[in-house]
């Protein structure tokens, strides 16, 4: 008789926990997620952490709920959020700010046309994402984008598997105005694992080898900047207390572990905005680079990383 699919998960849980380190780490629980997503084909966030607790994972948060924790108990005494947000000025100017800008302006009025795809192609190198010379001082291939006909393809036209339809195909790009104008208060678990899953389906780094996250992640923010924060090393992985390897010996298994990463962090994010900080994060969506409130989430875990340096030290 074939075990209920709690009970399969419960297991699958389990076994990579007896695997890992004899002093389990609840900051491993990720990792576990990501291999037991890969096993069971995308269980939902749901269905892992309802199975989580049911699984003998020790009832510990991680370092990223705990910086949460502490962002909440920064801001808690402040007024208006801007004062602690001015701790990210400074930081980016020049093409960072104006693309990112004009990215965002052809987003709201020619969505994914011409106009708005060569912003977002604009800001990718002005947001890091394109280096100068072929390798970097550590050694390492430098970060680069595909050139534009490719990313247009990767961006727009490539065909997918349709989320909503299953055994049909669609275009990558009708499957993101799906959500263009989806609030976040609507978003469900199941939408985020379907955005997460369309994040991944972009490649537009030009060596397939690289890391997703972070430029996949960066390419989706100006495509549904209501929705998807940026993520990057620096900060967000900093504040998580996560690191991503560049290269990997089993892209499969790569791919899943920065698939659970990225569902983590949107989901966290969510939950930051729905928590009450939300209707004060709107009255900051004035300036040029508080756009949106997940723009706002990443700065304010910017500011978090800056006003508190030893989190750069524990990461």
């Amino acid at each position: 008789m074939t075990p209920e699919p709690e009970t399969r998960i419960v297991a699958a849980i389990n076994k990579f926990i007896r695997r890992s380190e004899s002093n389990f780490k609840y900051e491993e629980k990720w990792k576990i997620k990501a291999r037991v997503q890969l096993e069971h084909g995308g269980i939902s966030n749901y269905m892992f952490e309802k199975c989580w607790k049911k699984s003998s994972g020790p009832d510990r948060k991680t370092k990223f709920l705990i910086n949460l924790d502490h962002l909440k108990d920064d801001l808690r005494n402040l007024d208006d959020l801007s004062r602690y947000l001015e701790a990210t000025m400074g930081l980016f100017s020049g093409p960072s700010i104006h693309f990112h800008v004009r990215a965002l302006e052809e987003c709201e009025s020619n969505f994914l046309e011409p106009s708005h795809l060569e912003m977002i192609y604009a800001v990718l190198p002005a947001w890091g994402m394109h280096r100068m010379g072929e390798i970097g001082k550590d050694g390492k291939n430098l970060t680069k984008v595909c050139d534009y006909e490719k990313f247009k393809e990767q961006v727009v036209t490539q065909e997918i598997d349709d989320p909503k339809n299953k055994g049909q195909k669609i275009e990558i790009g009708k499957a993101l105005a799906r959500y263009k104008d989806k609030p976040i208060a609507e978003i469900t678990d199941e939408d985020i694992q379907v955005i997460v899953d369309l994040m991944f389906a972009i490649k537009v780094n030009a060596l397939e080898s690289d890391s997703q996250l972070v430029s996949s992640s960066k390419t989706l923010h100006h495509i549904l900047p209501d929705l998807v924060p940026p993520i990057d090393r620096a900060y967000s992985l900093t504040f998580m207390h996560r690191t991503i390897d560049a290269q990997s010996d089993d892209d499969c298994d790569k791919i899943a572990r920065e698939k659970a990463v990225a569902s983590e962090f949107i989901t966290e994010m969510v939950a930051f905005i729905r928590s009450g900080y939300g209707s004060r994060m709107k009255n900051e969506c004035t300036s040029k680079f508080n756009t949106s409130l997940p723009k706002i989430f990443d700065n304010l875990i910017v500011a978090f990383v800056n006003c508190h340096p030893q989190t750069k030290n524990e990461s």
